[in-house]
């Protein structure tokens, strides 16, 4: 049974098409593996506030030679967001395209997961992403298509995303995309990215049978 981390990020709320994909792909994923677990995160709902010095501090300083504050900073805006991360087997990331990189709201998140000893660490061999053997499926929407000229040089969500998860170990990433400024544009797109669901979700299940 594989534990699902569910996250969505769009500040929209009713006429999200991040939200809609992200929502459509963890019920197909039930659907095909009903016995898989999901926690569900709503980034705006959560209301991220920025780090604080003290738990910049506390990343920094071992768990017993933390003062009361760093460790009370931490426990709050830290462990149980990065302790979820580290729990999950497959994550489900709902991330819209906000000038042409992550909302707010998702880099807030971002820099609650990326912690020195729990999702990565330096050591004699060097650099170690320890999230290994993680899938990872980002549904991305977006006023444009980037995957080309004119705008593919202004793509800063793709790139950064695919940097700071294989930062932590997470390679295996797969993008979901609905690029499109139009209803007729946007239409076209989330129906492409259904069928991609669709058969990512099916694929997958065809490769929990073979094992």
């Amino acid at each position: 049974m594989a534990k699902i981390l569910h996250v969505d990020s769009s500040s929209r709320s009713k006429n999200s098409n991040s939200r809609q994909l992200s929502k459509y792909f963890v019920e197909k994923w039930i659907e095909t593996h009903p016995a898989d677990s999901v926690i569900y995160r709503d980034l705006v709902q959560d209301s991220l506030v920025p780090l604080t010095d003290t738990v910049i501090s506390a990343m920094y300083t071992p768990p017993e030679q933390r003062t009361e504050a760093m460790s009370s900073d931490y426990a709050t805006l830290i462990d149980k967001n990065v302790q979820e991360v580290i729990d999950a087997d497959i994550y489900v990331f709902g991330v819209p395209m906000y000038n042409f990189s992550v909302p707010g709201a998702f880099k807030s998140y971002i820099d609650r997961i990326v912690v020195v000893g729990r999702t990565f660490s330096y050591g004699a061999d060097g650099l170690k992403g320890l999230l290994q053997n993680k899938k990872a499926f980002i549904l991305r929407s977006s006023g444009s298509n980037f995957d080309g000229p004119p705008y593919a040089s202004m793509d800063f969500h793709e790139p950064y995303l695919r940097a700071i998860f294989g930062f932590i170990g997470i390679s295996d990433i797969t993008f979901v995309k609905v690029d499109g400024h139009s209803e007729e544009e946007i239409s076209a797109a989330m129906k492409k990215a259904k069928e991609q669901i669709d058969h990512l979700t099916a694929e997958q299940k065809l490769v929990s049978a073979g094992r």
